[in-house]
């Protein structure tokens, strides 16, 4: 998966395999919208529909000079650089592999990685990251360290943990979806336990 920065528009794309990264890209989509607001994302299941894609990718990027385009390479669902055959790539990708610093974002350490990952686009584009971030990324590592403490007790059942888990995706979807001014409500919220994690058949809310 990779994350292209178009520094004139100030647009970021995600692109990714859809085999085998959408959870992973659908993650960083909703997280880089917090932290750098809806109108600079870009990412083909939310913006082209049914249209043609590269048709759709090459109009966006042609609203910045593309020789000032920032590539940051990602590794998702535990790959290792190691294991990907450059040989099997395209020409133009394989430098991809050897001369550019590729960052991983890993399912224990996805916090660290994500911040990673902001710092180094912040760095690249001179793009400012919403305070709110860091504020979001504590609530949701608590909720998540909640779900997993519940989950190694016996007397929390597969239904509410899978329904738990559920929610707190669907917590973070309608953070990264809402507009800036109703995060702080929303935020304040499930704070105050009016968005609980599941609902009592177990269920998201």
């Amino acid at each position: 998966m990779t994350t292209c920065l178009a520094a004139e528009c100030s647009c970021i794309f995600i692109s990714y395999r859809r085999h085998d990264a959408r959870g992973a890209s659908g993650r960083v989509w909703h997280w880089l919208r917090i932290g750098y607001g809806r109108e600079r994302m870009f990412r083909d299941v939310a913006n082209i529909n049914a249209s043609k894609w590269r048709k759709k990718i090459e109009q966006a990027l042609a609203s910045g000079d593309q020789e000032l385009l920032t590539v940051i390479p990602l590794l998702v669902e535990d790959a290792q650089l190691a294991q990907i055959p450059a040989d099997q790539l395209p020409e133009s990708l394989r430098p991809l592999l050897g001369d550019w610093n590729v960052l991983a974002l890993s399912e224990g350490g996805w916090d660290h990685d994500t911040r990673r990952l902001i710092e180094a686009i912040a760095a690249a584009t001179g793009l400012p990251v919403n305070p709110e971030m860091e504020e979001w990324m504590a609530l949701m590592a608590g909720a998540q360290q909640g779900l997993s403490m519940a989950r190694g007790t016996e007397a929390h059942g597969a239904l509410g943990r899978q329904g738990e888990g559920q929610a707190l995706e669907s917590l973070l979807l309608r953070a990264a979806g809402a507009d800036p001014e109703e995060r702080p409500a929303l935020k304040a919220a499930r704070l105050a336990g009016h968005l609980p994690l599941a609902s009592k058949g177990g269920s998201p809310e």
